[in-house]
């Protein structure tokens, strides 16, 4: 419904208009990939969980950019939203595994759309330009932790009932 707005907004607001769209199109995509998914997959999860956080990302970045309504965009903003842009535009077709021959376990290219989607955002919410290497990662890597040890032998106390003695 945005899209019909878009010819009685005045060109001062198109920018922010065409920023709703985008991020629109970008929370549609995902979920577009969980439905494609093999229900229960990591994939699935993976999408829906990613659609559900860039809802929730793109009405706060709006309810931010409402507190500067007439704040002329930088050079570091405008170039992010056309980043954000070109993202919607070059959105790739995840093949499922079926397709692809393999199993569930490829989640990069949901995962980079997301990582370049959330620079961007970071880059039009913020005036001056953010580095992407001390964002924390959606995905971070997996951390190795010890073993737990074996089951020790348990106490009869704890295996009685409370109603023998």
């Amino acid at each position: 419904m945005l899209i019909l707005h878009r010819a009685d907004t005045p060109a001062a607001q198109q920018p922010m208009l065409d920023l709703q769209i985008d991020l629109r199109i970008l929370e549609r995509w995902l979920l577009v990939q969980a439905s494609n998914a093999d229900p229960e997959s990591e994939r699935q999860v993976q999408a829906y969980l990613r659609s559900y956080q860039m809802g929730v990302a793109s009405a706060q970045m709006q309810d931010l950019l409402k507190l500067t309504p007439n704040r002329a965009m930088t050079h570091t903003q405008s170039d992010a939203m056309v980043r954000l842009h070109q993202i919607t535009y070059n959105l790739p077709d995840v093949k499922t595994p079926k397709e692809k021959g393999q199993d569930d376990k490829d989640p990069l290219t949901i995962d980079q759309v997301c990582h370049d989607t959330g620079e961007a955002m970071l880059n039009i919410a913020s005036a001056q330009p953010v580095d992407a290497k001390t964002v924390p990662l959606m995905r971070p890597k997996a951390v190795l932790r010890p073993r737990p040890m074996a089951a020790t032998r348990i106490s009869r106390m704890t295996l009685r009932a409370p109603w023998t003695s």
